[in-house]
């Protein structure tokens, strides 16, 4: 029967219920997690097959933790932890085996009938991703010719395998196994961004150098309007540039003040992660623009307030004229100091005089962004800004009743009620908070809460179904289900 809960999924409004499987946390996993413990988990109620909100189970983790391969096969053993599995960004197990440079498991999973020939939602093959994980041993790209795999096969951006690859290796002698698979040092994906550009991501000069030596521009410019200099202001995963990278390619010709075609210039990309002050100041003084509004409608200042970088916010708010710039999706400075619980911005910026009655582009207010991101071991944060907002008129919006729902915090709904929001509000797509819980929830004991606040438990759905039937169909409810009838 066709169900409220298909419509949900259909118009894109699932939301992500409190997450407590033990599998789902790399805090279990390691090099040394065994099949017992993993038995004894299971036996505790944890679900070796469940995924967490951003769709990892425990079959991804325990790869991505380096866990033993035997472990991992006795997970793959588990009925829905099938090879076929799609997990994160659309990848198969393949795929993370192979961008973790495990070849075992990897030659594992290709005998067991995996896709070798899987595109991820970011336009990764699997030979391109492996890349990306700065894995070289030959061994795994064996395996890919052995089946039949291109190496020099591009992805959605056009880039290779030699392009990541070049993100990761210290001297260019650790290139030869790719030129001798037909790759070339030429090479360049679909903006023009060279061999060069990539490698200056990791900012080994040394290298640099020798791709220089090898007849690569240092100062070449791609479609995007970028030079060396942007790559390596966004460093790579886990990784930021110091100043010495940045130094040496001005040295060689790049020009510091470039804006690319997305209106951001090189404080926009050091905002978001870079923590050491000196980069700043030494592109500040080679006149890169403070101010600069890029086509999000975001100044470095608000891409540094976004990521909550304290060495970009400490160097450019002072230096920011327009600190109460709304951008693009109806966010400002406050906006993201209250999202990331960054209470020396947030109090600045109040002094100031920023309008903390702002509405972003979907109508959410700052009350609506402040329940969103709720954090329990940020408690008194919420409390403090929670308050001082609504005395200062700010509306308490009846759509923050269902985020509070999706966490199933009863702190939350306490607040929210005692505020004087409606339990049974619908939300829009005409589901309650009760309604929401029986069908994500997964604990009666949040069910019975709500109902003793006033919630209505024979409200139905437009396709005529009860909450009773909502909990019935959610797998993940625990508990008799009787007092809903």
């Amino acid at each position: 029967m066709k169900t409220i809960l298909t419509l949900i999924l259909v118009l894109g409004t699932w939301t992500v219920f409190a997450q407590k499987n033990v599998f789902l946390s790399n805090d279990f996993w390691s090099k040394t997690t065994s099949i017992e413990e993993v038995k004894e988990q299971i036996d505790k109620g944890n679900s070796p097959t469940e995924f967490s909100k951003f769709n990892f189970d425990a079959t991804a983790y325990a790869i991505l933790n380096n866990s033993p391969l035997e472990t991992i096969q006795f997970l793959l053993a588990i009925e829905g932890n099938e090879v076929t599995k799609i997990t994160h960004d659309a990848r198969n197990y393949l795929m993370w085996a192979a961008y973790r440079g495990n070849f075992e498991l990897t030659k594992y999973l290709m005998e067991a009938g995996s896709d070798i020939h899987i595109i991820d939602d970011k336009g990764n093959n699997l030979q391109t991703f492996t890349a990306m994980g700065g894995v070289a041993d030959h061994r795994i790209y064996d395996l890919f010719k052995a089946y039949d795999l291109e190496l020099n096969a591009p992805n959605r951006e056009g880039a290779i395998i030699i392009h990541y690859v070049a993100q990761h290796v210290n001297d260019i002698k650790e290139l030869d196994y790719f030129l001798k698979n037909g790759m070339s040092l030429k090479a360049k994906d679909k903006n023009n961004s060279t061999v060069f550009h990539y490698a200056s991501s990791q900012g080994k000069i040394e290298l640099l150098e020798q791709l220089i030596a090898k007849g690569l521009n240092p100062s070449a410019i791609n479609d995007n309007n970028e030079n060396a200099l942007f790559f390596a202001a966004r460093g790579k995963r886990g990784f930021r540039n110091e100043l010495p990278i940045f130094e040496y390619l001005v040295s060689k010709g790049c020009e510091p003040t470039l804006t690319n075609n997305s209106g951001s210039n090189l404080l926009h990309y050091l905002a978001s992660g870079n923590k050491n002050k000196d980069v700043f100041a030494y592109f500040i003084d080679q006149q890169v623009d403070v101010q600069k509004v890029n086509k999000e409608g975001n100044t470095p200042l608000m891409i540094a307030a976004a990521r909550n970088n304290e060495v970009s916010l400490l160097v450019l708010y002072e230096m920011t004229e327009d600190k109460f710039l709304v951008n693009e999706n109806g966010y400002n400075v406050l906006t993201y100091a209250l999202r990331r619980k960054n209470t020396g911005l947030a109090e600045r910026v109040l002094k100031q005089g920023i309008d903390f009655k702002l509405r972003d582009k979907t109508g959410d207010n700052l009350i609506t962004h402040l329940v969103a991101t709720y954090n329990e071991k940020e408690k008194e944060f919420f409390i403090h800004y929670f308050k001082m907002l609504k005395e200062k008129g700010v509306e308490v919006q009846e759509s923050t009743i269902h985020s509070a729902t999706a966490v199933e915090n009863e702190f939350l709904v306490n607040t929210l009620l005692d505020a004087g929001l409606d339990i049974n509000a619908k939300n829009e797509e005409g589901i309650t908070a009760l309604q929401l819980a029986a069908m994500k929830g997964d604990h009666t004991k949040f069910l019975k809460f709500l109902i003793s606040k006033g919630a209505d438990k024979n409200v139905k759905t437009d396709f005529d179904e009860t909450v009773y039937d909502l909990a019935k169909s959610n797998e993940l409810l625990e508990g008799d289900l009787q007092f809903l009838k």
